[in-house]
């Protein structure tokens, strides 16, 4: 279990996690079967990774698709195991320190302050971007140009690099369209969407 302790897969299985979450309520049959079973290996992949983003996303999309299906046993139940912990680990240890070692897993305190360095890599990443602001340099910059670095761990901050601010705002627009067609249909949840929309939050 040792090699899968990583930050590698744990993107991946929030999302597949918090999908799954939010559609089990009104799913039946073999459907039902698959999420229950994709969730709960998730769930297992999420807690083997040492990804801080990865975990506070996780909690972010659980809460976000146990609220978009109405789903209180969900909700109550995200509930009580925070409550849980809270109350354990407040009567053993301060409970900011086991929070922040759930959350951010390996981190000292100047490596989540600073982001692990992410806003020096944001800097040089957006003083590229700048010399090609309109339409950007283009998908894969990052290995023409050799210096930023093989991720930017940030979605806007890539597609602006990629697509400049073209590419931005198409992509702000869909995320707004995206977000009215959820809002609008919160009363009657199509399959599916409750999921989408837990699992990229």
């Amino acid at each position: 279990l040792g090699s899968l302790h990583t930050n590698q897969y744990a993107a991946g299985a929030s999302m597949v996690l918090c999908y799954g979450f939010a559609e089990i309520p009104r799913a039946a049959g073999r459907r039902r079967v698959m999420l229950v079973a994709s969730a709960a290996v998730g769930l297992f992949i999420v807690a083997l990774g040492t990804c801080a983003t990865a975990n506070v996303a996780t909690c972010a999309g659980l809460l976000t698709g146990a609220g978009l299906t109405k789903n209180r046993v969900g909700l109550i139940a995200l509930f009580l195991i925070a409550f849980i912990l809270i109350l354990a680990t407040g009567l053993t240890t301060d409970f900011l320190d086991v929070a922040t070692g759930v959350l951010f897993p390996g981190k000292s305190d100047s490596q989540i302050r600073g982001l692990s360095g992410r806003w020096a890599m944001w800097e040089n990443t957006l003083a590229v971007a700048s010399t090609h602001p309109f339409v950007g340099h283009g998908f894969g910059v990052q290995n023409r140009l050799g210096r930023i670095g093989i991720t930017t761990h940030n979605l806007l901050v890539q597609i602006f690099l990629d697509t400049g601010a073209v590419g931005l705002a198409i992509f702000s627009i869909a995320m707004l369209m995206f977000a009215k067609e959820v809002l609008q249909r919160r009363t009657v949840v199509p399959p599916g969407l409750a999921g989408c929309v837990a699992a990229l939050i």
